[in-house]
């Protein structure tokens, strides 16, 4: 399945969800979340390709994000994974134009980075939050995130 954030000058990133990194980890809230993922962006005169790991929580939390912005109850939303190859950036204008800025970081060890801006039409929109729904639902979050204490 495959998010797909595409701007007005054929800009693109695509998260293709390939499934659980860890398919066996049943309900293990911190192992069992991670998503294998590629990876692949074009901008003029700049690609990337790479394979990188998201959490199911990363993908709900940028859903309800782009929901906010969709709705007229907020002007931005972020998707980042906790390894950090991947961010990217939702901002709404006042004239409801989109700027979407991101970092992609290739997990070499020789952090290669692309930075990238683009700008794209609100009806881009609902097309993202449907493919989001979709990976949210095929890959629900498991277990549960336990609660520390302190003593």
């Amino acid at each position: 399945m495959e998010i797909r954030v595409l701007g007005d000058e054929r800009e693109r990133l695509v998260i293709k969800v390939r499934g659980y990194a860890y398919p066996n980890a049943g309900d293990c809230y911190w192992d069992g979340n991670w998503l294998a993922c590629d990876v692949e962006a074009a901008v003029p005169g700049l690609g990337a390709s790479y394979r990188a790991a998201i959490r199911t929580v990363e993908f709900g939390a940028f859903l309800l994000g782009i929901d906010t912005v969709v709705n007229s109850r907020g002007e931005k939303a972020r998707l980042q994974n906790m390894d950090d190859t991947v961010l990217l950036a939702l901002q709404l204008d006042k004239a409801g134009r989109l700027t979407w800025n991101g970092r992609l970081t290739v997990p070499s060890g020789q952090r290669t980075i692309l930075s990238f801006g683009f700008r794209a039409a609100r009806e881009t929109l609902p097309e993202l939050l449907r493919e989001l729904r979709v990976a949210v639902d095929a890959y629900p979050v498991r277990g549960r995130l336990a609660a520390t204490t302190t003593t």
